[in-house]
């Protein structure tokens, strides 16, 4: 169950920085909405695997 945790916050790491890294707002991760969009396209190597 903790993989799936960890897996869970480090999309979210990856995605609150490249939205920060695209828009240069730091605000921009408050938008829940567009952080949402971009965790949903994304592909990452999560813990055991992609």
């Amino acid at each position: 169950a903790y993989i799936n945790l960890y897996d869970a916050f480090k999309l979210y790491a990856i995605a609150a920085r490249r939205l920060i890294h695209e828009t240069g707002k730091i605000e921009s991760v408050m938008d829940g909405k567009m952080l949402w969009s971009r965790m949903r396209r994304m592909i990452f190597p999560g813990f055991i695997g992609f």
